[in-house]
């Protein structure tokens, strides 16, 4: 899949910009977390102000001072605005806890236990006006109260002891001739029936199990106790009681538990708070006091604090509150940040456009003229770059440039080359064609005259393409060559030795060599090298003139050798210095054949070394000195690879 340098630009130009709106967000995040805590800290310093108000105040020395605790005995009535219709029926309690009372609550036996004889459901509400119970009572056999008697407990009836808001005790019996509306009357201390209770009323109807009671008291008749009792009587005849089950006796207010519900006067003390909740709620799960209501689904700060009297924790407060302020902070902040990131998301999408733009068309320029610099044939032709701007696009085609400059020049050599070596080759062919020709036509001359110039057009060939040989031999001789670190100067002293006895009648100075000049490479080729170099300068210096050898450092970024052949004789022209490097090149005039590949061969060990080699005249304009240059101890190119 092919990706366009634009497209290839906007992965980075889009991670820089969410990297940016991710740092305002955190730092707009930070700073909300900062003024949350800062609230958090005020409710609960507004907690610390409001829990010795309600430890003090007396409707909660019951619940402050209470060491025990039994679900069952210590009865919970849930808060619940009403109004209820009082009909028998279960509507109007869904969602209302209830307790169940069975076996393990009696209350009073007169025989064994028979399970499934009996079991009460009970639920309990209160609002500021009315305690409600919802009385579920599951009974084999329902025996109402005789039309003829007196009597309000030889008949299934239920009992009800609690204390008023001055703490006496009270005691009602509620026992039914039938199904329909509750009549409950106030028990002496005989257990008999004094009169009605009209603040007590209530609903009789009958279940498929038994029967169920709904019953309605007033909060003036509601103080801290309250107990039940449900007894049951089965035979009409003998009309004995069975079994009784409930949340304790109903013989005295001290024998009823603690009725727990929240009172208005607490609840309008956490209202007068003016926080969006507050609730007060006991170790046992149950609410005493409770203001506010939340709705939606808006965050809400919230704290917590336990509430203690005497050493004794017996209750946590709690507080709930919408960060109003926080909350509009945050949506400022949050319309801020978009306004912000909509105007650098368009300046900054604006830029990278401009700069992609401007990118691609250069590459684009960059390409057409790359494919315009090489014709149909494959020949190159280097077309100038625009090197204006000085960035990487311009390094670019500066080295392109450069590469096809070389290639171009590579191919002019190799033309060339193809050319003299054309030359080269029908000179000595047509010696020997010629020779031949005149053999077969006869004539005066001497045969052997035609053998021996047909002879030397052999062997100009023969030396021809042992050069051309030698120089294919020496590149795989570079290939297979073992790298080692040895000293150049030492190499130059035999090999000097050797040139002496060779042109005896030429002068050698060797100047340099007097210390070691470690070098990485291939002994004998460089050898080779030296030879090449100091042969074609035998051939062109001018008789009795010294051919001047000298060995020193260089000191650049990468310390090295140079090494200098010098003679006297014929100056070179300019343009040609770099072009006698190159194959079938020679463009001085001397004895003896010259194919032009003795530098060429040199150029390539220099090369292969990691140095270079250039020819130059002398600054005094009296000859030629050959300089190569070599690195130091260095791995080759070759052991790179």
């Amino acid at each position: 899949m092919r990706l366009p340098v634009r497209a290839q630009l906007s992965l980075p130009f889009t991670i820089l910009l969410l990297a940016l709106v991710w740092l305002r967000y955190d730092a707009d995040r930070a700073l909300l977390a900062e003024l949350e805590a800062l609230q958090r800290d005020q409710l609960l310093a507004s907690l610390d102000r409001v829990a010795p108000m309600l430890v003090a105040h007396p409707l909660l020395l019951d619940s402050a001072e209470s060491r025990t605790f039994d679900a069952h005995r210590d009865l919970y009535a849930t808060y619940h605005p009403g109004p209820f219709v009082i009909d028998g029926l279960a509507d109007d309690w869904e969602g209302v806890p209830t307790l169940r009372f069975g076996s393990e609550q009696l209350t009073g036996r007169n025989e064994a236990w028979q399970p499934g004889s009996l079991a009460v459901e009970l639920a309990m509400t209160a609002n500021e006006a009315y305690l409600h119970l919802f009385l579920d009572v599951t009974d084999d056999v329902v025996l109402y109260r005789d039309l003829r008697s007196l009597s309000t407990q030889r008949n299934d009836h239920i009992r009800i002891t609690l204390s008023d808001p001055e703490e006496r005790s009270r005691h009602y019996v509620i026992a039914e001739r039938g199904p329909g509306d509750v009549t409950a009357h106030v028990l002496s201390g005989t257990s008999r029936a004094l009169r009605r209770e009209p603040e007590l009323s209530g609903l009789w109807r009958e279940t498929p199990r038994g029967y169920a009671v709904e019953l309605r008291i007033h909060m003036e008749l509601i103080g801290t106790r309250f107990a039940f009792e449900v007894w049951d009587v089965d035979n009409p005849e003998t009309r004995d009681l069975r079994f009784a089950v409930g949340s304790g006796p109903t013989g005295g207010a001290a024998n009823g538990g603690r009725l727990t519900r929240r009172h208005a006067a607490l609840d309008e003390l956490l209202g007068a708070q003016r926080f969006d909740r507050m609730k007060l709620i006991d170790d046992h799960g149950r609410t005493l006091a409770a203001a506010g209501s939340i709705t939606g689904d808006e965050t809400r700060l919230e704290a917590s604090v336990r509430v203690a009297r005497s050493g004794r924790d017996f209750a946590t407060l709690t507080v709930q509150d919408a960060p109003t302020r926080i909350n509009a902070a945050r949506s400022r902040a949050l319309g801020r940040l978009w306004a912000e990131l909509a105007v650098v998301c368009l300046v900054g999408i604006g830029l990278w456009y401009l700069i992609a733009t401007g990118m691609q068309q250069r590459l684009n320029t960059l390409t057409r003229r790359i494919r315009a610099s090489v014709d149909g044939r494959g020949r190159v032709s280097p077309i100038p770059p625009d090197a204006t701007l000085n960035d990487e696009v311009s390094d670019i085609a500066l080295a392109l440039h450069d590469a096809e400059e070389r290639i171009a020049r590579y191919q002019h050599h190799h033309e060339g080359a193809m050319r003299q070596l054309a030359h080269e080759l029908r000179t000595p062919i047509s010696v020997v064609r010629s020779s031949l020709e005149a053999m077969r036509m006869g004539g005066d001359v001497d045969p052997k005259v035609y053998v021996e110039r047909a002879s030397s057009g052999l062997d100009r060939l023969s030396t021809l393409l042992n050069k051309l040989t030698e120089a294919r031999r020496l590149e795989q001789s570079l290939e297979a060559g073992d790298v080692e670190i040895f000293d150049l100067a030492a190499v130059l002293r035999g090999c000097v030795a050797g040139y002496r006895s060779a042109w005896p009648d030429t002068t050698f100075e060797l100047t340099g060599t007097g210390e070691a000049f470690s070098v990485t490479g291939v002994p004998e080729v460089l050898a080779q090298l030296l030879d090449k170099l100091v042969a074609n300068a035998v051939s062109f210096h001018e008789s009795g003139t010294p051919i001047r050898i000298t060995l020193d450092r260089i000191d650049t970024t990468e310390p090295g050798v140079r090494l200098t052949i010098s003679n006297s004789g014929p100056l070179l022209e300019t343009e040609q210095h770099a072009a006698l490097f190159d194959p079938m090149v020679s463009t001085r005039s001397g004895e003896g054949d010259h194919l032009g590949l003795g530098l060429y061969i040199a150029r390539i060990i220099a090369e292969y070394h990691g140095g270079s080699i250039s020819l130059a005249n002398r600054a005094d304009g009296s000859g030629v000195d050959a300089i190569v240059g070599l690195p130091g101890v260095r791995l080759t190119s070759r052991l790179l690879r």
